[in-house]
């Protein structure tokens, strides 16, 4: 049974990449939902979800649904993607301490620059705000 399920878990990303090029993102999450529903731990699958949410704004989900996609990513540099993803949905939503607490935690991979760069915008906002 194993050799099955490497080529279902390939048709799945087919699919997936075939949504992602439709802006299907109704189409992705429910893609993601499956996944979910066979293994609940798959950490692709939460962060597929979470970027489908962003992508159709949807930020009240990705706020709802981050901490848990997080926890459930086993390395550092997908952890810090969610929480990229977490922080511009609270930036998105105007809620710059939030933000600022979740790019704290990019700490890996590509988007390091970018949180940190939004942090000390958002920090500098602030500032100007409170003076």
């Amino acid at each position: 049974g194993e050799p099955l399920l490497q080529i279902d878990f390939v048709s799945e990303l087919f699919r997936l990449a075939k949504l992602q090029g439709e802006n299907d993102f109704d189409g992705i999450i429910a893609v993601a939902d499956e996944m979910l529903a066979v293994n609940p731990q798959d950490a692709l699958a939460q962060k597929i979800r979470l970027q489908a949410l962003f992508d159709k704004k949807d930020y009240a989900g990705v706020i709802a649904s981050a901490e848990e996609a997080a926890a459930g990513q086993t390395d550092e540099e997908e952890r810090s993607d969610v929480y990229f993803i977490l922080g511009a949905a609270y930036n998105a939503r105007t809620m710059p301490q939030q933000a600022i607490d979740a790019l704290s935690k990019v700490t890996a991979g590509a988007n390091v620059a970018a949180a940190q760069k939004t942090v000390a915008q958002l920090k500098e906002n602030a500032a100007k705000a409170n003076s």
